[in-house]
């Protein structure tokens, strides 16, 4: 009797004097400072006193539908009588949260101007008071009171949540300047967007998950009762999803304007080719920049609403934010693969001949973004993104779009330089050994060919200059005529070249003039080409020698021989 005489005489209304509305309008929306302890514990009394009913009438109906106990009609009346005092005490419950709330005025599909200018922390402070999340949780035995409620309260926070972005880009939240001051600078302007997103999103999923509770056995129906099975209230999910779409749209656009400015070629008809170079190679590297934020943020948020859900793999819940993410990094994907085709196309318009070579641009673009790679968070986590949407922004593919072309074209040895170094640089991050590999390989053989050719100038000119240059030239002739006539008469072979050639290689065999070999960075190579070009000179003398000296009569006189081959070899080795 006690405690149905509580719920039929308690008044939420009279706990406090301070009530935000003209006296006498009840009706347009009434909102209370947050509970002192005195009114929660005459809260705390009255849900007590429910709980307690709840219990009664449950016993009640256990025994009605086992047919032990009282009487079955006594068993009726006391049923609809407790069934009455609980249906008002929880539409008391419902109208006192919407009132205390302010979800009076979401009901009528608006919010009023009053309640857009309360404190921002107090719809969050009012949300956590125990009293009202134990309210809501008492709630769960009206699943249609309770449906509805989370439902005005995730309208209510879509569009707080809404104001406090397009308040933080305008005008500056929690003492931050306005995010749209940063609207020059792309990576920071996307990155203060997400951040503030992010932090609403932690918010909110605190407050989702307090506001709806756990599920237990027995807290929205009996398992009994088909009639209210039917009505099922938001999850927590759901709430989190709702709250956070207003702003999904609004950062989208944001965002996107963005990735398309970045991969919209400057059209300045006036503007030079290294100027258009520098613009295009920084407004890649911003868009991976922006990739690699959106990547990270993406998993983040997939986080959160994994463990709000409890689930291991995805939700079927969707939520709203997580898909915004993920279509923006789409956007960013395309433009930034967009880009590097253009850059790769446009190299050679960037080249300057006195300055810049097509090398040099590709491997400063790839080290930018290698070194965007490295500073960004995003490249290093787990992401859920999407296999093909990831292998976009690898260094992998990367690789395969801008170095195919310049490989191949590669002709210098400070090419090849740049483009191991550049190589090396990449494997410190991401880019794997036996992706690597595949470009070590080709550039290796390119490098081969080159000191191939460089040691076969170096070696013609070392025989130019110690004066075996022209009968090296001519023998070469005789050798490549296939006559059978003797070496003696060949042109540039007869007995005068030689002995004034010969004359002159041995007077430079005490300061032979062997190439240096400056070009080769790497000593150990470099000893190679120069033993290879001796062997060159060496080779020739040995083969002159022998010719000379089969044609000993065709020569008459070949005292002009000083040295054998082996003593020539000596001496170039010194």
């Amino acid at each position: 009797p006690e405690d149905a005489a509580l719920l039929e005489s308690f008044d939420f209304l009279s706990l406090s004097s301070d009530v935000r509305a003209e006296e006498g309008k009840r009706d347009e929306g009434l909102r209370r400072d947050t509970p002192d302890d005195d009114s929660s514990s005459k809260i705390n009394e009255f849900l007590d006193a429910l709980d307690r009913i709840n219990k009664v009438r449950l016993e009640l109906s256990h025994e009605f539908k086992s047919g032990t106990g009282v009487g079955t009609t006594s068993a009726i009346k006391m049923m609809e009588s407790l069934g009455s005092r609980q249906e008002k005490a929880y539409e008391k419950i419902y109208q006192w949260i919407q009132s205390y709330l302010g979800l009076d005025d979401v009901s009528y599909g608006h919010i009023s101007q009053q309640g857009m200018e309360l404190d921002d922390d107090r719809l969050d402070e009012a949300l956590s008071h125990p009293c009202v999340l134990r309210a809501l949780n008492t709630l769960k035995h009206t699943p249609s009171f309770h449906s509805h409620t989370l439902e005005l309260i995730s309208t209510l926070r879509r569009s707080e949540v809404t104001r406090r972005f397009l308040l933080a880009l305008t005008r500056g939240y929690n003492g931050m300047p306005p995010i749209e001051m940063k609207a020059h600078d792309p990576q920071n302007y996307v990155g203060d967007m997400l951040a503030h997103v992010h932090r609403a999103l932690s918010l909110e999923c605190e407050i989702s998950s307090s506001v709806v509770g756990k599920k237990e056995p027995g807290d929205l129906f009996d398992d009994n009762d088909d009639e209210l099975a039917v009505t099922k209230s938001m999850s927590a999910s759901n709430l989190l999803s709702h709250a956070l779409s207003g702003v999904s749209r609004p950062l989208k656009a944001r965002i996107t304007q963005v990735v398309a400015s970045l991969a919209r070629r400057v059209d300045d008809d006036d503007l030079k080719d290294a100027d258009e170079e520098e613009i295009l190679r920084k407004n890649i590297s911003e868009l991976y920049s922006i990739a690699g934020l959106l990547i990270f943020y993406h998993s983040a948020t997939l986080k959160v609403v994994k463990k709000l859900s409890n689930e291991d793999s995805y939700s079927d819940e969707k939520c709203v934010l997580v898909d915004v993410l993920f279509e923006c990094l789409r956007e960013t994907a395309k433009a930034f693969t967009a880009s590097t085709k253009v850059y790769t196309a446009l190299v050679d318009v960037f080249v300057d001949n006195e300055e810049r070579n097509r090398i040099e641009l590709v491997t400063s673009l790839v080290k930018c973004i290698v070194e965007v790679r490295n500073n960004s968070p995003g490249f290093d986590v787990d992401s859920s993104a999407g296999n093909d949407i990831i292998d976009v922004f690898s260094l992998r593919s990367l690789f395969e779009t801008v170095f195919e072309t310049v490989v191949q074209s590669c002709d210098t040895l400070e090419g090849v330089e740049m483009l191991l170094s550049t190589i090396l640089f990449s494997r410190s991050s991401g880019l794997t050994s036996a992706q690597s590999q595949r470009w070590l390989d080709s550039i290796g053989t390119i490098e081969s060919q080159i000191v191939d050719r460089l040691v076969e100038q170096e070696t013609q000119k070392c025989l130019d200059e110690c004066g075996l240059g022209y009968i090296a030239s001519s023998f070469q002739k005789f050798e490549n005529s296939e006559l059978t006539s003797s070496i003696s008469s060949y042109p540039g072979l007869d007995l005068e070249t030689l002995k004034e050639g010969f004359k002159i290689f041995y007077a430079s065999l005490y300061a032979p003039p062997l190439p240096s070999f400056d070009d080769i960075k790497d000593q150990k190579k470099r000893h190679a080409a120069r033993t290879r070009a001796v062997v060159g000179v060496a080779n020739f003398y040995k083969a002159i020698y022998t010719k000379v000296l089969e044609d000993e009569k065709g020569y008459g006189d070949i005292s002009f021989i000083g040295h054998n081959p082996e003593q020539v070899k000596m001496l170039l080795s010194l």
